[in-house]
């Protein structure tokens, strides 16, 4: 899988915690082969995101080890802090992301459509 779509609903506030790092890099560990992560936020859920992604740097966990494009759409012109930490243990260890950001939310790309001709 070279792509990944994550639409982050909101987090109730008592749940803005170690937990919820937990469960998110809980999810993130399928998709160890996704070059391109799309994530796209609606309200507050970007903490728990930010916070699972700067966790794991620390904790030596890591997530989407192929990472190649990080586009972050509803957050902003600029990237939650915890996102730049991750981004910049990556660019540290030579590897590095491009980021994009904007106020915009995410439309899948045209292409890689699948057609059945049968």
């Amino acid at each position: 899988m070279e792509r990944v779509i994550i639409q982050a609903d909101a987090i109730p506030p008592t749940l803005q915690d170690e937990l919820v790092t937990v469960r998110w890099l809980k999810l993130f560990s399928p998709f160890n082969s996704a070059q391109d992560v799309y994530i796209y936020k609606v309200e507050r859920s970007y903490d728990g995101i930010a916070s699972a992604l700067q966790n794991s740097t620390e904790i030596g966990q890591e997530v989407f080890p192929a990472l190649r494009t990080l586009e972050l759409c509803g957050f902003g012109t600029k990237a939650p802090r915890g996102i730049e930490s991750f981004v910049d243990e990556r660019r540290l260890a030579g590897r590095t992301i491009a980021v994009h950001c904007s106020t915009i939310y995410y439309e899948e790309p045209v292409g890689d459509d699948v057609t059945n001709d049968g």
